[in-house]
């Protein structure tokens, strides 16, 4: 089905997007500030070129285009909310959290597209979520400690039973809510509108959104990134040609397949992030840092493979 080959080449892109993000802002970055700048620029250059390619919709429901112009509006507060994630947490980790978006499709399609889960289907997503959550556990220098006891009452260090939760998850979290809602009301949407159409309010809904994040010295921080070589060839290749290729191809599997199997073949994408990063990672290459140690890439490897078990399991 072309729908599949579509949702996998966008899951595949998604992913070495988000290893290069994680590199920019790692090392070359000194802000979000001056990345968003530079996202909200490529994406609404992108917004008009689509929105030419398309042309202005005729003869369509005013609230397919609201609900359009709605889906570019969370993808824009998803990518934020993304990035966030990215500049607090591993970006293997940050990615097996975000992309449990197709659970929450399947929740939503449920309560209000009156779609019925089967029992397997809800116990596969009990799954996604333990494994997320599994991701999540972590020993970060920030981190919330929690004891957990019959009062969820806050403890010390000391206790001995306590679970670390990232600063990440909640905005991962948000993040995966607002990319079911835009999977969701742009599959509304794209029953009236054509995919050049609502990938245009994509674009155009990301660039509002990052707007709101500008900051005056974003400039002056984007004039000296540029000057490296190495964060000017990223960023092309990250914004330039392959965030194109995976809002694209995403769009069009929508249009094309049910939204909730959309989603679950595009919740492939922290295989891709996984092999990426660790292989990224290792001594002889190291252009990332993510942790290569026994028990931390046993648990990466067991949380990926429930995720994915479960997603696929829908």
């Amino acid at each position: 089905m072309v729908w599949i080959v579509l949702s996998l080449i966008s899951a595949a892109s998604y992913g070495t997007v988000a290893v290069m993000d994680k590199r920019l802002l790692d090392r070359h970055m000194p802000s979000l500030s001056s990345y968003f700048l530079w996202v909200g620029v490529a994406t609404l250059i992108y917004g008009v070129i689509y929105l030419g390619i398309s042309g202005f919709p005729v003869g369509v429901s005013a609230t397919r285009i609201a609900v359009g112009a709605l889906s570019g509006l969370c993808w824009g507060g998803a990518i934020a909310m993304m990035f966030w994630g990215f500049k607090l947490q591993e970006v293997s980790r940050a990615s097996a959290v975000l992309f449990t978006f197709p659970v929450f499709v399947a929740l939503f399609a449920s309560i209000f597209l009156g779609e019925s889960l089967a029992y397997g289907q809800w116990l596969a997503i009990g799954v996604v979520v333990f494994g997320a959550l599994l991701m999540s556990l972590a020993e970060p220098t920030r981190t919330i400690l929690m004891r957990v006891n019959r009062y969820w009452k806050t403890e010390g260090p000391r206790q001995r039973s306590q679970i670390r939760f990232t600063l990440a998850f909640p905005v991962l979290i948000g993040s995966s809510l607002l990319t079911a809602a835009g999977h969701l009301t742009g599959k509304y949407a794209l029953q009236e509108l054509s995919v050049p159409m609502v990938t245009s309010m994509g674009f155009f809904g990301t660039a509002l959104v990052l707007a709101m994040f500008w900051r005056p010295r974003a400039f002056r921080e984007i004039k000296q990134v540029v000057r490296s070589k190495e964060a000017l060839l990223l960023l092309l290749l990250s914004e330039g040609i392959l965030i194109p290729i995976a809002v694209t191809s995403m769009i069009a599997a929508t249009k094309l397949g049910p939204i909730s199997l959309v989603a679950t073949v595009a919740g492939t994408r922290p295989i891709f992030v996984f092999l990426y990063s660790t292989v990224l990672s290792m001594p002889r290459i190291r252009l990332l840092n993510e942790s290569l140690d026994r028990r931390t890439m046993v648990v990466k490897i067991a949380s990926v493979a429930m995720i994915i078990t479960g997603i696929m399991s829908l």
